[in-house]
């Protein structure tokens, strides 16, 4: 694996399981957890963490299930769609997926995964 600094800088900040059971409840975790609504990252010492972008005030923003759904056979690659959900893309008019979702455009960020997903499996 990289350097985990250079992950750092491009997905941004994460939040571990109890941090996010803290700040949106277990319930809401387990059923974004369970629903595939998220992104779970394994760290080298075998932590699971969350890409912050993935969060509002409320809990997970809505449209990540959908986003995710694009990469669901690609197992291997959840640091690298982290990476590429919070790269700014010119599909997207220079915004990153994260950044779309926020502003509740689930279509456009959905389209830009699905293409994403194609590319890489060539």
């Amino acid at each position: 694996m990289t350097d985990p600094s250079v992950w750092s800088a491009r997905i941004g900040p994460v939040l571990t399981r109890l941090q996010a059971e803290h700040r949106y409840g277990a319930k809401i975790m387990s059923m974004a957890e369970e629903g595939g609504d998220l992104l779970a990252l394994r760290t080298s010492d075998d932590v699971i963490v969350y890409p912050a972008y993935q969060f509002d005030d409320r809990g997970p923003v809505e449209g990540w299930h959908e986003v995710l759904a694009a990469f669901r056979d690609r197992t291997d690659v959840s640091w690298t769609v982290a990476a590429w959900a919070n790269t700014p893309l010119a599909v997207l008019g220079s915004r990153s997926v994260a950044d779309a979702l926020s502003a509740h455009n689930k279509k456009e960020a959905v389209v830009a995964a699905y293409a994403a997903a194609r590319r890489w499996a060539r």
